[in-house]
């Protein structure tokens, strides 16, 4: 999605436990080594309970809409 080559959609990781050791890493050695820009990570949500999820999902799709912005709309028929 941070390329442009994809819709923008929510990135859900489910149970934050799981999923820290990666973040960990990521912030650590993939963002301070410059492999990623940390921006990228706020692409992720975590969430805990599903009720979150929905929310999330709901929120994201409220705020943007569903239609595909003229931007990912000219990527589209450019592939």
């Amino acid at each position: 999605m941070q390329t442009g080559k994809t819709r923008q959609m929510p990135i859900i990781l489910v149970h934050e436990p799981y999923w820290r050791g990666l973040l960990e890493w990521c912030r650590e050695r993939m963002a301070a080594e410059g492999m990623i820009d940390a921006t990228d990570l706020d692409l992720l949500q975590i969430c805990n309970e599903p009720r979150q999820v929905v929310d999330a999902i709901f929120a994201f799709y409220e705020k943007r809409g569903f239609e595909p912005s003229p931007a990912e709309r000219e990527v589209m028929l450019n592939l």
